[in-house]
């Protein structure tokens, strides 16, 4: 029951923020995601998806297309967050925009979020660092020093790097 809720975290949402920050010079031949990052309060396990549309063109559209879908109107990146399949955990999701030099597989709505990675986010540049289990990510994060925790975290995701 547990490992199933879990799961279906991703496609669950209580309460989202999300970090807007001035637009550095990317390559414009980089894709741009939205990362959302759903996190279980009290605990370190979180799912994330990461976003991609073609549409999309500067970290500053990304920006405005988060801030738009928090008001209800997702004008790109489309995603479901499904609040019944949280009842009595309390959980919280956190968007942000970065480009990466990574590929990483499309979106899909399933629940097979077996991939864990550590994440990366510095300057708005995206790193995925691949793990065999969240338990390796979580171990391997511990070791870091906490100004390099600061913007890296581990997840649980369904996509895969290409």
């Amino acid at each position: 029951m547990l490992k199933h809720l879990a799961i279906s975290l991703l496609c669950t949402c209580l309460s989202a923020t999300a970090f807007a920050v001035e637009e550095p010079p990317a390559d414009r031949s980089e894709p741009i995601y939205l990362i959302g990052q759903l996190k279980l309060d009290g605990s370190n396990m979180s799912y994330s998806i990461f976003l991609h549309e073609d549409a999309v063109t500067s970290l500053d559209q990304c920006n405005a297309a988060w801030q738009s879908g928090q008001q209800g109107d997702w004008p790109h990146y489309f995603h479901v967050f499904r609040r019944d399949l949280i009842q009595g955990f309390s959980a919280h999701i956190q968007y942000r925009c970065a480009t990466s030099t990574q590929s990483i597989s499309s979106w899909e709505e399933r629940r097979d979020y077996r991939k864990s990675y550590l994440v990366h986010i510095d300057r708005q540049r995206l790193t995925l660092k691949p793990y065999n289990s969240f338990a390796a990510c979580s171990r391997d994060f511990g070791y870091l020093s906490s100004a390099d925790q600061a913007n890296r975290f581990c997840t649980k995701s369904s996509q895969e790097l290409r």
